[in-house]
């Protein structure tokens, strides 16, 4: 993914943006004052961009525009955003921007200023309670499925707290400006959650948890403190496919399957082993026991303790399935140590 500005220049710029860039600037002659000009093209998809190419312009002082092509999960898109003699990225923005001046270049600017007042205003009142967001932008948003010429669907930018409790900016997509109250009152909890992670782990001198499955896990592959540390940096590239780590809101938590003498599956606090099958009496049994009792596995250790299991046919194979409570260990993502 490349992100091109006008302040580097043409030459800085890839063939594909400067066959959009091209298409879009022959015809903005036509355009009345203030006449619109392009201010950024990105090219290419990747997570967690959803649209293979965004064109930002400004429609006039206050007034931005983004518009979007091409979603990167859509199979059935015949062809390449650049088929068409005039190319289809450039033709989105054309009839994009026509909307706009139909609607009217200033008009926008006062609802676009309104907003960002308005948004300004909430989000102050959040910092007092230690929810701290602050407003980036405000900016309409028209992609290839917008639904009418009077769709105003804008995007918040707000700077926040991410997954990974670290400093981030989220867009908050709002259909309709007069939803924008509701949609940030709807997005609010959530930060609300992060904040408090954060100054909770902060207390205990920490930047995230991790579970204890995680660490028996990892140790598996590598380096513990180096793969915590790739994961502060929002990577674990040298995992194998048969694991897979996450983070939500500051929490490290893992899910994978082994398959070289017995099938089993672990996801967060839970563990299948298939081909395997117990009476209830048995299994009923086994809560308040290590989940060693039920399976021996490396990924498992004692200080895991079975909550509820289940015994269960589907699809013809039998499986035992165990819930468990793990020790949950503080850790640094800059050094990688774990207490």
């Amino acid at each position: 993914m490349t992100r091109w500005h006008r302040e580097q220049g043409r030459s800085n710029a890839c063939v594909h943006t400067l066959a959009i860039l091209d298409e879009i600037e022959k015809e903005l002659p036509a355009f009345n004052h203030p006449r619109p000009f392009v201010t950024s093209i990105r090219v290419g998809a990747g997570i967690p961009d959803l649209y293979d190419f965004e064109v930002e312009l400004e429609l006039a002082p206050g007034a931005t525009l983004a518009v979007r092509y091409g979603f990167a999960d859509d199979e059935y898109r015949d062809g390449g955003p650049l088929d068409d003699g005039e190319g289809a990225v450039a033709s989105l923005v054309l009839e994009s921007l026509k909307e706009c001046q139909a609607f009217g270049a200033g008009k926008l600017a006062d609802l676009l200023h309104d907003l960002r007042v308005r948004t300004r205003r909430i989000v102050a009142g959040w910092s007092a309670e230690g929810t701290h967001v602050s407003l980036l932008d405000i900016r309409l948003v028209r992609t290839q499925y917008w639904r009418s010429a009077d769709d105003l669907t804008v995007e918040v930018r707000l700077r926040c707290l991410g997954n990974r409790l670290e400093p981030t900016i989220e867009g908050l997509e709002v259909a309709h400006p007069d939803l924008l109250d509701a949609e940030l009152a709807s997005w609010r909890p959530h930060m609300d959650v992060r904040y408090a992670a954060q100054a909770a782990l902060a207390r205990q001198g920490a930047d995230g948890v991790v579970d204890q499955l995680v660490l028996n896990a990892l140790a598996l592959h590598g380096d513990v403190a180096e793969a915590l540390r790739t994961l502060g940096s929002g990577r674990l590239d040298w995992l194998t496919r048969e694991l897979t780590v996450f983070v939500n809101d500051g929490h490290v938590r893992c899910h994978g399957r082994d398959t070289s003498l017995i099938d089993v599956k672990w996801n967060r606090n839970s563990i299948t082993i298939f081909g395997k099958k117990a009476p209830a009496s048995i299994l009923d049994t086994l809560v308040g026991q290590p989940v060693r009792k039920i399976i021996e596995h490396l990924v498992l250790s004692d200080d895991m303790i079975i909550l509820q299991t289940t015994s269960c046919l589907e699809h013809g194979v039998t499986s035992v399935c165990a819930e468990f409570e793990q020790p949950l260990r503080l850790f640094c993502s800059a050094s990688g140590r774990v207490w």
